[in-house]
């Protein structure tokens, strides 16, 4: 029996056993068996070709280092193997010793990340949660509802958890917090001042500029006129309507919060509204200012 010089690409006429192959596959082997008068059910290796008693089983292909440009034909092109298809070279075999294989990831959400060797599987975390960078899992990262932002150059760490509805971020040392929304940056509130009549109080509020407002009022340190201990009266005009005697008023600069008096003041009862002279030791001067 002749060797075949062609094996056809196109679909076997005999049987579809793709353990047998084409029907000239099966030719060739029979051809070798006759040639050297070996039993049929001898395993056969030859010219890239290795047979066992079922068929072909391992056919080795030498490097081409070129794609096939005849329709039908298969040849090696370094790692890859490519086939003509009647339009252009398509790769049917790559080496894919580096890659990632699709059956590690199991759950939508899965992220793909590296142990001290290998790429694992991240299983999704819970939702609402990112991926933090923990070098003490295994994996190296975690899944943590805390984010934290780090100023570049800066001083400051800031961990959203913290920052409830409604606040805003406040500097505050070295980290940023939550704070309520307010139009002033800084404020400032003294300690209790002592009440001196026909004086002038100066108190330093150590803003870095001017107050863009400033307040002063009278907290009662001892019960008096209905009101009791830590209630505050804002200061205003309490003249006797004479004269400016009783009258109370306030200014401020870059530094400091100037609180002048008369001989008297008058605050209204907290029951009556009754304007009554007060008791400069049972009352405080407070002062506050914003910037």
């Amino acid at each position: 029996m002749a060797l075949p010089n062609l094996i056809d690409p196109a679909t076997p006429p005999g049987s579809q056993d793709i353990s047998l192959g084409d029907d000239r596959i099966r030719e060739l082997k029979q051809a070798i068996i006759d040639i050297f008068g070996l039993p049929s059910n001898t395993n056969i290796s030859v010219a890239g070709f290795s047979f066992v008693a079922a068929g072909l089983q391992i056919i080795n292909f030498q490097d081409i280092a070129a794609d096939p440009t005849v329709a039908g034909r298969v040849q090696r092109n370094a790692a890859n193997l490519k086939f003509h298809d009647g339009t252009a070279s398509r790769t049917l075999l790559t080496d894919v010793s580096g890659a990632i294989l699709a059956s590690l990831l199991t759950t939508k959400g899965d992220l793909i990340v590296r142990d001290a060797s290998t790429p694992q599987r991240f299983p999704v975390g819970a939702n609402d949660l990112s991926p933090v960078a923990d070098s003490a899992q295994t994996l190296g990262v975690k899944w943590d509802g805390v984010r934290t932002v780090k100023e570049s150059g800066g001083p400051t760490n800031l961990v959203l958890g913290a920052i409830t509805d409604g606040q805003f971020l406040k500097r505050s040392g070295t980290t940023v917090v939550g704070a309520v929304p307010s139009p002033f940056s800084t404020e400032f509130i003294s300690a209790d001042q002592t009440v001196t009549f026909s004086s002038v109080l100066t108190v330093a509020h150590g803003l870095a500029s001017k107050p863009k407002l400033v307040q002063v009022s009278l907290k009662n340190a001892t019960a008096e006129l209905n009101y009791s201990t830590g209630d505050e009266v804002c200061v205003s005009l309490s003249a006797d309507g004479s004269t400016v005697n009783g009258f109370i008023w306030y200014a401020w600069d870059a530094t400091n919060v100037k609180v002048f008096t008369t001989s008297r003041a008058l605050v209204p009862d907290k029951s009556t509204g009754t304007r009554t002279d007060i008791t400069a030791a049972n009352w405080k001067f407070v002062v506050r200012a914003w910037l």
